[in-house]
């Protein structure tokens, strides 16, 4: 019996081993989150991607909000794409329909030091964005 409750202590210190150390983040989480990443040719539109898999950012009038997944093979899932705000503008530079198209449904993404593109597949249509400092791209 004394065996037993040997085996069993000595497995339970095994697991809080493990379970304390803390897992290595993936490519996805340590290029792509808790940054800003704002399209190249309207950087007023800009997305975030946190740890909780969560979306946020701006079209460039109305603010976004949804989820994501991170997948296999730099690939990222952003689902029926994010909710948005409902205010009226016009979409002068393409922005607004730009970050719908981009961040909805399965996307391959790519990125190079501060520049980011998402795409449908590889040699399909591509979204660019840039990577800004916190606090510096969209509205107040």
């Amino acid at each position: 019996m004394r065996k037993l409750a040997g085996v069993v202590v000595a497995l339970f210190g095994v697991l809080a081993l493990f379970g304390s150390t803390s897992a290595a983040a993936t490519p996805a989480e340590s290029s792509l989150i808790g940054m800003r990443w704002a399209l190249k040719t309207d950087q007023t539109a800009y997305f975030e991607l946190d740890l909780d898999g969560r979306l946020s950012g701006s079209d460039s009038c109305n603010r976004m909000m949804g989820s994501f997944t991170v997948l296999p093979d730099e690939n990222l899932d952003f689902g029926l794409g994010p909710a948005l705000t409902m205010m009226y503008c016009g979409d002068v530079t393409g922005a607004q329909s730009a970050m719908r198209a981009a961040l909805s449904g399965s996307r391959y993404w790519h990125r190079v030091d501060s520049a980011l593109t998402l795409s449908e597949l590889p040699g399909e249509q591509v979204w660019e964005f840039v990577l800004v400092p916190l606090g510096s791209a969209g509205p107040g």
